[in-house]
């Protein structure tokens, strides 16, 4: 999976009110970010009911991987990207983090713990479809 968007509707009052919905794809771990902004109307499965099975394969399959890691410095964002052996290093650290969630969560599912456990742990790893529905989007814009 990847970053995605798809218009599902498009449309303009009489008034001239543009309200516009789509389905996004993002990576779960952005989702708090996007929950922030409350003009916007959004609607995703919740990662407690998706089969702690289903879920596992999902990462498995296609593990959310920040395509960049930056150096740690002051602030809510890197600003310095990481590159060449430190940049593999920080993404094969990464990899490991999520062969771990799965392996965690996996022994959930064989321990019969509920999936609500199981996922919570490999949402970092987990990509995330939401619709989004809003008349005001370049707030949103500006911001990311």
């Amino acid at each position: 999976m990847a970053y995605s968007a798809t218009v599902l509707a498009d449309s303009v009052t009489p008034r001239g009110h543009r309200i516009l919905s789509a389905e996004i794809t993002i990576p779960r771990m952005a989702l708090c970010d996007l929950n922030t902004h409350r003009i916007l109307s959004r609607n995703g499965p919740s990662s407690r009911a998706i089969p702690l099975a289903k879920k596992i394969a999902e990462v498995e399959s296609d593990p959310y991987v920040p395509e960049v890691f930056y150096r740690a410095t002051p602030g809510m964002e890197g600003k310095e990207p990481l590159v060449g052996a430190e940049h593999d290093a920080a993404r094969d650290n990464w990899l490991r983090g999520c062969v771990a969630a799965v392996a965690c969560a996996r022994w959930y599912q064989e321990n019969n713990v509920h999936k609500q456990h199981g996922n919570r742990l490999l949402e970092p790893y987990s990509w995330q479809r939401t619709i989004l529905t809003a008349t005001e989007w370049s707030n949103l814009y500006a911001l990311r």
